[in-house]
């Protein structure tokens, strides 16, 4: 497998994945300056389908976004999430609280492309399946949302949080 600081890519025709990779990927998120890591199934960002195996950490922040040209899909495999919708002028519409299938909760989100969305981490760890057609272009993949703090100011995402009702990491 290759790695960068925040993903390792699959380079293998089979890959097997056990809970000591899941534990690698957990490890890996709590030393990463993000504060989440992420297995790239997929050989390739050329290829039609991208899945991966995200990890975030409770204290992590990702900003609201959109994806402008994909539907993506996530399944919640161990910790809590909260989904929150946003219209296009920044305004909540939507909370969807989910969590492992064991938990009685939704464990599966699938989200049109152009939904205004950010996922909020409820448990010390979360791990989730993510997937979305590809190719995977970093510039066209993600549209930040202008009404929303960037993740480097935590002065304002601690406020902005906080304006949402949304109980700050910690």
């Amino acid at each position: 497998m290759r790695e960068s600081d925040q993903a390792l890519f699959n380079a293998d025709d089979v890959l097997e994945v056990d809970q000591s990779l899941i534990d690698l990927l957990k490890q890996r998120a709590l030393d990463s300056p993000s504060r989440r890591y992420r297995l790239c199934l997929h050989q390739s960002a050329d290829e039609s389908v991208q899945e991966m195996i995200v990890v975030h950490c409770r204290d992590n922040y990702s900003r609201p976004h959109h994806h402008p040209t994909t539907a993506s899909s996530m399944m919640i495999l161990e910790g809590e999430l909260t989904v929150v919708l946003f219209d296009d002028d920044g305004n909540v519409t939507q909370t969807i609280d989910m969590a492992a299938r064991e938990s009685g909760r939704p464990f599966t989100l699938r989200l049109a492309s152009r939904c205004w969305h950010m996922p909020v981490c409820r448990s010390e760890q979360l791990v989730f399946y993510e997937t979305m057609t590809g190719p995977f272009r970093r510039d066209d993949m993600n549209a930040w949302a202008p009404w929303s703090p960037a993740e480097d100011d935590a002065d304002a995402i601690a406020a902005y949080l906080e304006s949402l009702g949304v109980d700050q990491p910690t």
